[in-house]
């Protein structure tokens, strides 16, 4: 039978020329795609082989999906937030689709919130400097850009989490980084210290 992630790889760029890498998650469920050119595409869900081809009705977003002897009808839509409308015969889900980058990104500003102080600002994954947005010394505010990295051929402004002073500059433009490498050394401050209730007048 088929299952819903099987349904997203169509969503690839048309013309693509190397392959095609990208998570797809279903109602918290994820699934790592790969999709390699040819005719017909190569198409590999969580590491198994899907044989697979796609043909678009006209240039509307409906498609005919054949895996094996089995052909679905096939409609992608693409929500505001993002996300994608995918029907499969009369099933629907939503879709989020993600390339490796944007992926690890999110899960790097989903991680909690720290303590203030020193902080170590990491690569959410491998990737080429290319460029370094701050010094030594400087003034940050939360949201500003400390480094550019690319990755897939796609650049990413790794940002400040919350306001600092840039402590320490680890890596330089042009060099190469591996994931959780360390990018920039922040201090945040001291965390403000309740007062001691024994300490305290009554």
């Amino acid at each position: 039978m088929l299952t819903s992630a099987q349904t997203l790889w169509p969503t690839c760029p048309v013309g693509y020329h190397q392959v095609v890498q990208f998570t797809v998650e279903i109602d918290n469920q994820q699934w790592e795609i790969e999709v390699e050119p040819g005719v017909p595409p190569a198409v590999q869900v969580d590491g198994e082989a899907v044989p697979a081809t796609l043909h678009s009705v006209g240039r509307s977003a409906l498609y005919t999906l054949l895996i094996g002897r089995q052909s679905y009808e096939v409609a992608i839509t693409q929500l505001p937030s993002g996300e994608l409308a995918v029907l499969v015969d009369s099933h629907l889900a939503t879709v989020r689709v993600e390339d490796p980058l944007t992926a690890a990104l999110r899960a790097a500003s989903d991680r909690p919130a720290t303590t203030l102080g020193e902080l170590t600002i990491l690569a959410p994954m491998p990737g080429r400097v290319v460029s370094v947005e701050v010094r030594t010394g400087q003034q940050v505010t939360a949201g500003a850009t400390l480094v550019i990295i690319e990755a897939m051929k796609m650049e990413s402004s790794i940002t400040a989490p919350h306001d600092g002073t840039v402590e320490q500059v680890v890596v330089q433009p042009g060099q190469t980084v591996s994931r959780d490498d360390e990018l920039v050394v922040l201090d945040a401050g001291s965390a403000a210290t309740a007062p001691d209730d024994e300490a305290a007048t009554p």
